[in-house]
């Protein structure tokens, strides 16, 4: 005879509380007390970090729009850049704070 077993809940399951989205975890950097931020990252990182797909940030990419670096062959986004890229593209509101 098996042991009864306790129902799993929607988190274990790998959804969300409501049951419509699965629940997913965040891709974040965890960075240790002391140690400094990465100055570049990645092409699928830098997508993330600004909240859009690999792909569509491989357009940018590809039509020169994003400023990049060659570093040993490997194609890397100064995360500062990205920041000022970003803040060039932000469309100003009047009364906005910035």
């Amino acid at each position: 005879m098996t042991p009864p077993t306790t129902p799993r809940t929607n988190a274990q399951n790998g959804h969300a509380a409501n049951g419509l989205l699965p629940a997913t975890r965040p891709r974040v950097a965890i960075i240790k007390p002391g140690a400094l931020p990465p100055l570049c990252v990645g092409l699928k990182d830098a997508a993330r970090l600004l909240g859009i797909s690999d792909v569509h940030f491989n357009k940018f990419v590809k039509s020169g729009e994003v400023p990049h670096v060659w570093l040993g062959g490997r194609l890397v986004f100064r995360v500062a850049s990205l920041d000022c890229w970003l803040a060039e593209r932000e469309t100003k509101i009047d009364g906005d704070c910035g």
